[in-house]
């Protein structure tokens, strides 16, 4: 339509900022948010390059902000299993937050279950972006207390407006009920039980009574 760029004009935006970024690396992260905006169809492009690309390896925290463009600019899948390769599998939460946490998939959160490790902050973070199904709650509700702490600390910073929250049924709020009362007599064993304790109760009124 009238007054909206061109395929020419695009291409012609690309190629100064490419020409911009050669000349001063320090801008690698701003040029790339434009590109994505402004270009999305040759920022797939340029960010596939980067993970075959030996180019830009020593801009400061590379590893990081290549994770960080590629889950902006590709499918979640696709950024998935290129991010995730390079991924050690002990990875700290911290780390795997700021490689990952611009994807926003469930698939996430079947990749994390067997790299999940505490401290939880960052993966607690992770699971609740990722935008995870109902039947990953339950499933993560099932089984090692880890997994139960982690969809515990997620779901009590459920908003009001999240729509896993509404999506529940009544049937689903009751199995969801239950599987909490079994996380809540685990945690009693544990020395730092409260802040768990404390959680379900929230997720319960969140569920239950608001």
């Amino acid at each position: 339509s009238k007054g909206l760029p061109n395929e020419e004009d695009i291409g012609r935006v690309f190629t100064e900022i490419m020409h911009r970024l050669d000349a001063d690396l320090n801008h690698f992260k701003g040029y790339n948010d434009l590109i994505i905006e402004l270009c999305p169809a040759y920022a797939k492009k340029w960010i596939i390059s980067l993970w075959v690309s030996k180019k830009y390896e020593k801009i400061a925290d590379f590893i990081y902000l290549r994770a960080y463009f590629t889950g902006k600019a590709l499918p979640a899948k696709e950024a998935l299993k290129l991010i995730s390769e390079t991924i050690p599998d002990r990875a700290s939460g911290k780390d795997v937050y700021r490689m990952l946490s611009t994807i926003g998939d469930s698939a996430i959160i079947d990749w994390m279950q067997d790299k999940v490790n505490y401290p939880l902050g960052d993966w607690v973070n992770l699971f609740l972006e990722s935008q995870p199904t109902k039947e990953q709650v339950f499933s993560w509700l099932e089984g090692d207390i880890i997994y139960q702490e982690t969809v515990c600390l997620a779901l009590k910073n459920l908003s009001k407006e999240s729509e896993l929250l509404k999506t529940y049924t009544k049937e689903e709020k009751m199995k969801l009920f239950i599987l909490l009362l079994g996380v809540n007599h685990n945690c009693l064993f544990k020395k730092d039980k409260e802040e768990i304790i404390r959680a379900i109760r929230l997720i319960i009124k969140k569920f239950f009574i608001e």
